[in-house]
């Protein structure tokens, strides 16, 4: 059903709706994340500094991200619109991919549906952030973001309106929103293994166990399987652009006072070295997920 706030023009005696300019609207979306990413925060004493800076490093989580929140955002689409066909390619899965990938939701592809979810994944953020006394500090979180850029994305009037007057339909608007919901559902299976004590490592993204997750994930979410992939690389790639060359866990542990002494170099948070070093797992790990996407599709 057409959007009444999409354009139509008169042609021939008929009336049409242009196709929309997705690339337009993806810069829109990241004009609109820039001049409203303040406006989400709350206004408490201990977020001052981030509503006046909503992208300075310091206020999003040092430790696991080398960047503000949106430059990571920016840096997110450049790894999805850049880089991720590399990978994909390289793992035999490309065809398979852009397959499901360029199917339509009212007649716009996943693909660049997907592109006009990347602006908005991280908008909960801005809205979520709290605090936990952490080693006898009071430190920023914002466990539970995911699910709440769902839910702005599918509630907020500011950017409801924003997709509405852009002429995406109610089906697009959903499919964005599910994208932002569960662009770091992958994430949580790191997560699980943390309180299980099984430690995340290239061997695990190697092993049985680790298929087995990526099979549950799927199972759990099984129209969404590609995209959880997909948005799970991206985003990780996006966190920090210190990118180690390895291939097993032992070259990683051999890195660890070459990453420390970048890190240093770069003024960066010392933690960040953690973050660099676990970016190759994570990338084996959707190497692995996206490996078994061709049997379950």
């Amino acid at each position: 059903m057409k959007n009444s706030l999409e354009p139509e023009i008169r042609q021939n005696g008929h009336t049409i709706t242009p196709p929309l300019n997705i690339q337009r609207i993806i810069e829109d979306a990241f004009i609109f994340l820039e001049e409203k990413a303040s406006h989400f925060i709350k206004d408490i004493p201990e977020n001052q500094s981030f509503i006046a800076h909503p992208d300075d490093p310091a206020e999003h989580k040092p430790k696991w991200h080398q960047f503000g929140i949106i430059t990571h955002t920016r840096k997110f689409a450049d790894q999805y619109e850049r880089v991720l066909h590399h990978y994909i390619k390289e793992w035999g899965v490309e065809k398979v991919v852009n397959d499901y990938l360029n199917t339509t939701i009212d007649g716009i592809s996943k693909k660049d549906l997907l592109r006009m979810s990347i602006p908005f994944h991280d908008v909960g953020k801005f809205a979520g952030r709290f605090f936990e006394m952490e080693n006898g500090k009071s430190s920023a979180h914002f466990n539970g973001h995911e699910a709440l850029s769902e839910t702005l994305i599918r509630e907020n009037e500011n950017i409801q309106h924003f997709f509405i007057s852009h002429g995406l339909s109610d089906l697009q608007i959903d499919y964005i929103a599910r994208c932002a919901g569960l662009h770091y559902e992958l994430g949580k299976i790191k997560k699980t293994l943390k309180y299980k004590g099984v430690d995340f490592t290239i061997a695990f993204t190697k092993s049985q166990d680790c298929e087995d997750y990526c099979l549950a994930s799927m199972e759990e979410h099984p129209d969404f399987k590609v995209e959880m992939g997909v948005l799970f690389l991206c985003d990780s790639l996006a966190k920090t652009d210190i990118i180690l060359d390895v291939r097993s866990d032992k070259e990683i542990a051999a890195k660890s006072d070459e990453v420390a002494q970048m890190v240093a170099d770069q003024g960066l948070h010392p933690k960040l070295a953690d973050a660099i070093k676990q970016l190759p797992v994570n990338i084996a790990f959707a190497r692995t997920y996206l490996g078994l996407i061709p049997e379950q599709l």
